[in-house]
């Protein structure tokens, strides 16, 4: 599972890879950006499984990178983790599905919670899909054994 972490202050990162107690989560890569444009290039070449994302940064903001994630890649689960407490912000974080909307400075806890539900639904979502994908084989399967066989040999 990989986790993509976006802030402009450097310090704000450091101090989440330093502080969250990573071993008790289940992300294999953790990617950092510090843009709107490293983070677009950083979904280009990876599958980010989870964005845990600032709103306010130079040269595009948090709810316009959201945005265009939900666009190219619905399936991402976002966490916004900012300084702003302004309601347009949250309210915005709602309508764009986001599970949850942390103020800074954010208690470990929290924001290791609000990871850990991020890595329920990703998992929840997956499990649902290959239920799915399984029905959807075992209907075909189904359908194909229904089929006249065309034989000769078949009772008129």
């Amino acid at each position: 599972m990989t986790l993509l972490i976006v802030d402009d202050e450097i310090l704000a990162i450091q101090g989440l890879m330093d502080d969250i107690p990573w071993t008790m989560l289940d992300f294999d890569v953790i990617l950092t950006a510090n843009s709107y444009a490293q983070a677009v290039n950083l979904f280009m070449s990876h599958t980010v499984d989870v964005l845990l994302c600032d709103i306010e940064m130079p040269f595009g903001n948090g709810i316009t990178l959201v945005k265009w994630v939900r666009e190219h890649y619905p399936q991402t689960q976002c966490i916004f983790l900012t300084c702003h407490d302004s309601f347009r912000y949250a309210k915005e974080a709602v309508n764009l599905q986001c599970i949850g909307y942390i103020l800074k400075p954010a208690e470990t806890q929290e924001v290791t919670g609000y990871l850990k539900k991020a890595q329920e639904r990703l998992a929840e979502h997956n499990e649902s899909r290959k239920n799915h994908d399984y029905r959807q084989q075992y209907l075909k399967q189904l359908k194909e054994n229904m089929k006249p066989s065309g034989s000769k040999d078949a009772v008129r």
